[in-house]
């Protein structure tokens, strides 16, 4: 909840110092043109405050996934810390953020994803929920650094949604990459929930 005010708050304050300027304009067209300016500009900046959070996401769910008791966990906490500071180091420097939405009946058509696996397990707690996503997509043709895939878990009758991260540098090199996310769900009986992934949010770095 703290990010999304904190974004709310930033975008608001970008577009208030934008407008503010516009009181030095002379004509309804000089207005509209810097209005015009002004929506791409608001636009980038929500989609790479998006992505930043999807990363920031991933990085939190693998940090919560390493044993520390585990003889490499200085090592794999260093990996995974610098693969982070890596990815929102090309966030932050991007010129532009593509982002592309693809749906589960427009992957159907497309030769980029070749297949979306989503599961369900128990959390480490016992207790929760763990969402599991595998995206297998073509090395070929795929251009994208940052996934988040939108699933649908029901439980009991009652659905909720959820955003998977999938961090592309994370994949290897055979098209396939995997991510988890522990949802607030605590179910009688894990058998009983399905998962479904509805789109994938893909975000392309320049």
């Amino acid at each position: 909840m703290r990010k999304k005010i904190l974004s709310c708050v930033l975008l608001a304050a970008f577009c208030f110092a934008a407008l503010f300027g516009f009181t030095a304009c002379g004509g309804d067209q000089d207005i509209a043109e810097r209005m015009d300016a002004l929506e791409a500009d608001v636009l980038s900046l929500k989609t790479k405050m998006e992505a930043l959070e999807a990363a920031n996401a991933n990085f939190q769910q693998q940090l919560a996934a390493l044993d520390e008791s585990s003889e490499t966990f200085a090592d794999d906490l260093a990996a995974i810390t610098s693969d982070y500071n890596s990815l929102t180091a090309d966030l932050q420097n991007a010129k532009n953020i593509e982002r592309t939405v693809i749906t589960k009946d427009d992957a159907a058509t497309d030769s980029v994803i070749e297949r979306v696996d989503a599961s369900t397990a128990l959390s480490n707690n016992g207790e929760n929920v763990s969402v599991g996503v595998t995206l297998y997509y073509n090395v070929d043709s795929f251009p994208y650094h940052l996934a988040v895939c939108k699933v649908r878990l029901t439980d009991d009758g009652n659905s909720y949604e959820y955003g998977v991260p999938l961090v592309l540098e994370n994949g290897n090199q055979g098209g396939e990459v995997s991510g988890n996310y522990t949802a607030d769900i605590k179910p009688a009986n894990i058998g009983d929930v399905t998962a479904e992934w509805t789109e994938l949010v893909l975000y392309k770095f320049n």
